[in-house]
């Protein structure tokens, strides 16, 4: 750059003449200013307003992408709410069941511990009745077991008994008796 000019290099430009024409516009006096836009501005503003309706397209090309990207967020989010309100919908049934069934088992719970609680009674009085038949038993076993020794001993004495008779008697009958003995006769003086 010098005197306020731009240089272009001849290998980055078409013609020398472009050159030419781009030192004059950028000329600081101005003097050429004019004389490019006559030339060129109607290609400037065709290139801008091309820019600008390509540059609207695509901005409306994307409205339009938007506009059917929100209408099927809208759809899937209808559809979204409306399964958030059949699982709210199931989900309070569901609870009610359950509560329902909660009651029903609670009842049958409840119940199931009061038979288990008689059945509980029963059973220790069962048993109470039982320990008190098993001392009962202990107190007739002893009874029984003295009554036992008592006709055992009764049993020896009778056999001993038996035995000193059988002894006796098979002494009398063994020994024949004797003679019998007459009478001392008395004499009597006469």
């Amino acid at each position: 750059m010098s005197n306020g000019t731009r240089k272009l290099d001849d290998d980055t430009t078409e013609s020398g003449a472009a050159i030419n024409t781009i030192n004059t516009v950028v000329s600081p006096s101005g003097e050429g200013s004019a004389w490019f836009w006559r030339m060129f501005g109607g290609t400037v503003i065709g290139g801008i307003t091309l820019l600008s309706v390509t540059l609207f397209n695509h901005l409306n090309g994307t409205i339009s992408s938007l506009r059917s990207d929100i209408i099927a967020t809208q759809k899937d989010h209808a559809t979204l709410r409306e399964k958030v309100v059949g699982f709210e919908t199931s989900l309070t049934g569901a609870v009610e069941q359950n509560n329902k069934l909660g009651e029903e088992r609670k009842t049958v719970v409840l119940e199931s511990i009061k038979a288990l609680q008689t059945t509980l009674t029963e059973l220790q009085t069962k048993v109470s009745a039982l320990e008190q038949n098993r001392e009962l038993d202990k107190e007739r076993k002893a009874t029984i077991d003295a009554s036992i020794k008592a006709l055992q001993d009764d049993l020896k004495e009778l056999n001993k008994a038996l035995n000193d008779f059988r002894e006796r008697t098979a002494e009398k009958v063994a020994t024949p008796p004797a003679a019998p003995v007459a009478p001392p006769v008395e004499v009597q003086p006469q």
